[in-house]
């Protein structure tokens, strides 16, 4: 389970300031609380205990609209975070990875924040899109430990997926089935892959 910690709410560049959001690490939820999307960070307070934890936006690997109920109850918003540029606390089952005694490259988690206004998705996802676009990463230390995910990017500039640019991606056999693992559907007929269809499950950010 995820260990929440006292947090030091941003207060400038403030897009988003919303209550009411459950945060899921994996598929257990850790409370209620607000969250804030600002310019430097994402943060979630947890309401009663005033703890919570803050994620960067260099470690943020991706993050989606998911809408997709059949492999996760709650429509969300889904954010894929490489732990070794995050200051999150966690035990060693919150993470993805491998289980061998390999401690070297990054272990990454899923978190899933689940409003109780599902109309705030979509703006939630366009301000944590906008910020993160204003905190472009080092691309020498983005390149290492990629592994798995190496198929969800177009493999030309280190970018990530938006809304208007995913309908000329290629997604590989590979990155496919990792997002499709990751968004919590391996089922058949999921299709958070691509966010062009009728019944689009996701919005992949660049």
């Amino acid at each position: 389970m995820v260990v929440l910690t006292d947090v030091t709410l941003p207060t400038e560049g403030v897009r988003i300031q919303q209550p009411q959001v459950s945060a899921y690490f994996g598929e257990n939820c850790v409370g209620q609380g607000t969250l804030t999307i600002a310019e430097s960070a994402v943060a979630w307070v947890e309401r009663t205990s005033g703890k919570g934890f803050t994620l960067t936006y260099p470690s943020i690997i991706l993050h989606a609209v998911s809408t997709d109920c059949s492999s996760f109850p709650h429509e969300c918003v889904f954010v894929l975070v490489d732990c070794s540029r995050s200051a999150l606390e966690l035990e060693d089952t919150e993470m993805d990875g491998d289980d061998d005694d390999e401690d070297e490259g990054p272990k990454n988690v899923s978190i899933r924040f689940v409003p109780a206004d599902m109309s705030i998705l979509q703006e939630v996802y366009k301000q944590m899109s906008e910020c993160q676009e204003l905190n472009p990463e080092d691309n020498s230390d983005s390149e290492d430990g990629m592994g798995e995910y190496e198929g969800l990017g177009d493999g030309s500039d280190g970018r990530w997926f938006t809304a208007d640019n995913i309908g000329g991606a290629e997604l590989s056999e590979e990155g496919l089935a990792n997002l499709q693992r990751m968004m919590g559907g391996g089922r058949d007929g999921h299709n958070g892959s691509n966010g062009h269809d009728d019944d689009e499950h996701g919005e992949m950010e660049e």
